[in-house]
């Protein structure tokens, strides 16, 4: 007789590794933190509307919205208005998505890095 093994959560996850595991974890978190919000906040309605600008009137067009620090501002609106040009979704939804990509890149990033600190033993 022929028994199945089901495999456990850690050794699935071991099995798949650990930036991969980290990748689709985040994007997992970031998915239910977005099914949470009804709008974006405030700042972030700032970063579509200048984002809505650049695609009506280039980089000009959205700088002109922020007054302080608008190289980086500017560069977030561009990369959402990019995003949505690209991907065809809404302002608010190339936002979300670009936020989960970044996220998702910056957690795969420190787990890269400390890989490499901290070597496994074993």
């Amino acid at each position: 007789m022929h028994t199945i093994s089901i495999p456990t959560l850690s050794s699935v996850l071991i099995r798949i590794g650990p930036v991969v595991t980290v990748a689709v974890s985040s994007i997992f978190l970031s998915l239910i933190a977005i099914s949470a919000t009804v709008t974006p906040n405030n700042d972030g309605m700032a970063y579509i509307e200048a984002a809505r600008l650049y695609q009506q009137g280039g980089t000009e067009a959205a700088a002109s919205l922020f007054n302080w620090n608008s190289f980086t501002r500017t560069f977030i609106a561009v990369a959402i208005a990019w995003m949505a040009t690209i991907t065809g979704l809404w302002l608010e939804n190339a936002a979300y998505l670009l936020c989960i990509d970044l996220i998702r890149g910056i957690c795969v990033l420190l787990l890269a890095c400390s890989e490499e600190m901290v070597p496994v033993v074993g």
